[in-house]
Formats: structure tokens, C-alpha cells, sequence
């Protein structure tokens, strides 16, 4: 797309404006985002404007934490909201500014990013040569993403026993638990694992020490929390996603034969972000229930 604007006849070229339209996914921009060095950041409406000329802090969307940094671009954005991205470059000018422009629906700018140096138009430029992709947010065998991970917790308490509200989610093998808890242990991985009663919620989040069997149950201890689980009374597990402090978030919960949540296994603490990658590709690769 091609938008003329007024030159002073100098040249036929000057004042061409070019706008290309990204394929790349809002996780691709944001993370293109953080590499520039030195942009100008700016947010506008019609009342107000703030401009910023620094690097980008990590961007965050709705339902994943947020903070402020000092001489960082902090930018939290709504997916939802988002409805195209737009490099756009002057023609025949070598000082021409590059930019970034997010829009929303009724085209309104959501966010501009403007590259003043060399290194960092490269970089910027790089986004138009990555090809459409499917959301990462949305992975195969889900229907969508659930409330905060802490609202999903709530839920569950206040069902008192009765069921649990409906969210979207994936059935998978009953028997896998055990397997996935002592991989987890093999390999190093953290791990948060909670039970519920009738009106409480107690969990432990750590490496797994030992995952044993005994009695016929299920026995896991991390730091100085030991977890008994009889996974053969366990009648169903669902693969839920919610927001925590990490982001969108994955959580095996475990249903007794009356329907009503008894555990939960998943990224219940802060941790880094390759233990909470490792723990969403373990999740996701668990088979279906039969």
C-alpha cells in the first residue's frame, strides 16, 4: 500500500510514503521490540500523549503480570484490541524515519515505534519477511484460555465440593500423572502441586526430591512438603489454562468420581522462563484420554 503525500516538485519520489502490513504475531513484534536499542516509543489519544526514546521493557498483555523499570519502555497491550501492524517507511530519503504503527478495529493507533538509529531499522525491517503464523496464545486441543490462575483457584474453593465451574479444556490419560511427576523429578523440573478440601487450598512449589510409591499410593516430596496422592481413585484429569504470573499458564487438575477437584499440578510460584517453556511443553505433549 502506497500513501502520496505533498512534496515541492524537487523530486517525484519525495513524500512517498509506504505501508506494509506484518504477518508476524503480536509475540513476534513484541519480542522484535525488545532488541531495538534507542526507539521512540509513543501512546496518544485525543486528551493526552506520552513519548519515550529508550529501549523496550519486556511488553505484557492482559492477564500477565506487569511492572514499571526505570529508562525502559513499559507497554501492556490487549490482544483482543489488536487488528493489524504496519511498517511504515519514507521513500527517497535516507534520514526517513521507519516506523511501527499498531491499529485498532476503527484504525486509531493502539502504539507507534519510530527507529532512530541504522542497527535498529535493520532489525525493525526484519519483521516484514516473517510469514503469517497461528497465534502461539492458542494451542492445538483447546478451545481457549480460562481466568487468572488464582480465579480458577477461587472457583474451586467456592464449588465447596459441588462440581466445579465449566472452562474450557483437554481430557487427558488418568495414568499419566505419575509418569509426568516422576519425569519432572528426573530431570530437575519444578514443580507446584496443590490439594484442595472443602474450603481450602494448600500447595508446595519446588524441585520434586523423591516420587515414590507406597501403599498404594502415589508419594512426592518437595522441600519440606510431602504430597500423598491415591491416583486410583482419581476418575478424570483436565488440562486447564489460565493466567498466572507467568502468563498464560497450563494446570493438570484432578477430579474424584463425584466430579469435584482434589489436586492440581502446575507453575504455582515465580519462576523462570525456562521452567515455565519446559513445563508448557511438557503439558502439551500428554496424550488425549482415550
Amino acid at each position: 500500500m502506497e500513501a502520496h503525500g505533498t512534496d515541492d516538485g524537487n523530486s517525484e519520489r519525495k513524500g512517498i510514503v509506504t505501508a506494509c502490513r506484518l504477518a508476524a504475531s503480536l509475540e513476534q513484534i513484541t519480542e522484535v521490540l525488545a532488541l531495538l536499542e534507542h526507539p521512540a516509543a509513543i501512546t496518544e489519544n485525543r486528551v493526552a500523549r506520552i513519548t519515550q526514546i529508550c529501549a523496550y521493557d519486556q511488553t505484557r498483555t492482559t492477564g500477565e503480570p506487569f511492572g514499571l523499570r526505570t529508562n525502559r519502555v513499559c507497554l501492556r497491550l490487549d490482544p483482543a484490541a489488536l487488528c493489524g501492524a504496519y511498517l511504515i517507511e519514507q521513500q527517497a530519503e535516507p534520514d526517513g524515519v521507519p516506523g511501527l504503527v499498531l491499529y485498532a478495529a476503527d484504525e486509531a493507533p493502539l502504539h507507534r515505534c519510530h527507529t532512530l538509529l541504522d542497527t535498529d531499522r535493520l532489525v525493525l525491517s526484519g519483521l516484514a519477511r516473517i510469514p503469517a503464523a497461528p497465534d502461539p496464545r492458542w494451542r492445538p486441543g483447546f478451545e481457549g484460555d480460562g481466568d487468572d490462575q488464582l480465579g480458577r483457584v477461587d472457583a474451586i474453593l467456592r464449588a465447596h465440593g459441588n462440581g466445579v465451574p465449566a472452562v474450557p479444556h483437554r481430557h487427558v490419560a488418568v495414568g499419566i500423572l505419575a509418569a509426568v511427576l516422576e519425569h519432572a523429578c528426573a530431570v530437575g523440573l519444578p514443580l507446584g502441586i496443590g490439594v484442595f478440601s472443602a474450603g481450602a487450598f494448600h500447595a508446595a512449589q519446588g524441585q520434586l526430591h523423591a516420587v515414590t510409591a507406597s501403599a498404594g499410593r502415589t508419594v512426592v516430596t518437595t522441600g519440606d512438603a510431602t504430597v500423598e496422592l491415591d491416583l486410583a481413585a482419581v476418575h478424570d484429569v483436565l488440562l486447564v489454562r489460565s493466567y498466572s504470573v507467568h502468563g498464560a499458564t497450563t494446570a493438570i487438575e484432578l477430579y474424584d468420581a463425584d466430579r469435584s477437584c482434589v489436586g492440581m499440578v502446575s507453575q504455582l510460584g515465580m519462576v523462570g522462563t525456562d521452567v515455565h517453556l519446559a513445563w508448557e511443553h511438557l503439558a502439551q505433549s500428554l496424550p488425549a484420554a482415550a
